[in-house]
């Protein structure tokens, strides 16, 4: 799960993974070294984790300068970034 916060509000979106609690390392939050699919699993986080960044960015440009589109609220921001099904 990706945790997006926002104006202090926080909205939880699943990856459509689901990983074993002894292939998961919970004090760095990232999978450990002995899971299948380490590299895959890592790219998909960082890949959805840059996505979101961006959508926040464009919607943080959009406010300050203005324009419309500024000021998208968590549901809007999980519809833009496609999941993997």
């Amino acid at each position: 799960m990706l945790r997006i916060i926002k104006d202090r509000k926080s909205k939880y979106q699943s990856l459509g993974l689901s990983i074993p609690p002894q292939f998961w390392d919970f004090e760095k939050n990232q999978p450990k070294r002995n899971c299948p699919n380490r590299d895959a699993i890592l790219r998909l986080i960082t890949e959805k984790t840059k996505e979101y960044q961006q959508l926040y960015e464009m919607d943080t440009a959009g406010f300050r300068s203005g324009m419309p589109g500024g000021m998208v609220c968590h549901d809007k921001l999980v519809e833009q970034v496609r999941l993997p099904h």
